[in-house]
């Protein structure tokens, strides 16, 4: 049984399905800690405020003390974060033995979303630079996929979701319960950046 996971990802990219998820498959994921609905772990409390002064100086101890204290179930969690994407060596190092989970939309149609902008905050990349920031997703997202344990395509939960279901829970020991029961109705801007696709290799990750 894996009993420590963290889950990251870009924003918009879905990755609240997966705590859901795991929270059937009896984790605790700390959905009271936010209460915008997107099962970011600590979200109300402070979790991104704290996450930039840690990246600033990269030293994540003061992140680490905060989740340490936050947790109600410090051994047996699943907790999702976006950000947890950038440390998952980090949170290995940590937490011994923990998994890491990595949730992942097409690059350049995450990118599209104009609201997210870590490729300003933690790339120091300009706001309205577009290609850029899509070389940035992709760049991250690799990145992201090399040090996860796992990684999840939001595609695929949308359209293959019995089968990545049964993958999560292969993934956790949990093959004692049964699958979860979840909806997913796919995002209408799945492909919204097509125009852009011959543009951008993404052939390490598969798009």
């Amino acid at each position: 049984m894996v009993n420590k996971i963290f889950i990251g990802g870009f924003g918009g990219v879905g990755s609240r399905l997966v705590p859901q998820i795991l929270k059937q498959l009896d984790f605790y994921v700390g959905e009271e800690t936010d209460k915008t609905g997107n099962w970011d772990f600590g979200a109300s409390n402070g979790f991104v405020q704290i996450f930039d002064s840690c990246f600033q100086k990269q030293n994540f101890l003061p992140l680490f003390n905060f989740i340490d204290t936050t947790l109600k179930n410090p051994t047996h969690f699943a907790i999702k974060h976006g950000h947890l994407m950038f440390i998952f060596n980090q949170l290995k190092t940590q937490h011994p033995g923990c998994k890491t989970i990595y949730i992942m939309r097409n690059p350049i149609d995450a990118a599209l979303k104009l609201e997210y902008i870590p490729h300003f905050k933690y790339g120091k990349i300009p706001l309205n630079d577009l290609e850029a920031k899509i070389q940035y997703y992709i760049d991250e997202s690799i990145r992201a996929c090399e040090k996860a344990d796992l990684v999840i395509k939001y595609e695929d939960l949308c359209f293959d979701l019995e089968n990545q279901i049964n993958i999560i829970r292969k993934f956790t020991g949990a093959t004692s319960l049964n699958l979860p029961q979840i909806n997913i109705k796919p995002s209408s801007t799945i492909g919204i950046g097509k125009k852009y696709y011959n543009k951008f290799d993404m052939s390490k990750l598969g798009y």
